[in-house]
């Protein structure tokens, strides 16, 4: 099994995130997942003990930390940011959503991102759910920056991965004996 734990940057929310954090070292967990679209801003002193334990426990377990922005307010691209640039030194950040909506595509691929990435911040985005012209333009910028076309193709195939898996894995699950299901690993293949 493997899974990402939703913690919150809220202050309130430190109970709750004292029995995520908790489970953070199980086998199977991969990341810790946070938005700000139920409250707490990225820069609001409130929640920097909360960001700080989330971040830094990413980081010392290997963790992902996935962001979920949206068009405006403290989830936009330009609050979000200011994770990468505090914690993405040290931690992986995935930046889910290619910055979640019209807004992050143009911010990210306008140049945050590939300024991030050549400052060794450790930021990475996804293609699902991109707005039309935002994967195109990804891989001409990425063409464009001297990364090549290889690149560009993993890109667009991990993004349609990311996609499709969650629909392929319930396919393969519905091919296997009840036994095969109730002793995981799932394989992946029908």
């Amino acid at each position: 099994v493997r899974c990402g734990l939703w913690v919150s940057p809220k202050a309130s929310d430190a109970a709750l995130n004292d029995a995520a954090l908790a489970l953070a070292g199980e086998d199977g967990v991969k990341a810790l997942k946070t938005s700000f679209l139920l409250g707490g801003h990225p820069t609001d002193p409130d929640c920097a003990e909360q960001l700080d334990r989330i971040f830094t426990t990413a980081a010392a377990r290997d963790l992902v930390v996935h962001v979920h922005p949206s068009p405006g307010a403290a989830s936009d691209i330009d609050q979000i940011g200011t994770l990468v640039d505090r914690y993405g030194d040290d931690t992986k950040i995935h930046l889910v959503h290619l910055g979640g909506g019209m807004s992050g595509h143009m911010k990210l691929i306008g140049s945050r991102l590939f300024d991030w990435i050549e400052a060794g911040k450790q930021v990475f985005t996804d293609t699902s759910w991109t707005i039309g012209f935002a994967p195109v333009w990804l891989v001409d910028e990425i063409e464009k920056r001297g990364i090549g076309r290889p690149i560009a193709h993993v890109v667009l195939i991990l993004g349609v991965l990311v996609v499709a898996f969650p629909i392929y894995y319930p396919f393969v699950a519905s091919t296997q004996s009840l036994v095969t299901i109730l002793r995981p690993p799932l394989p992946l293949t029908p």
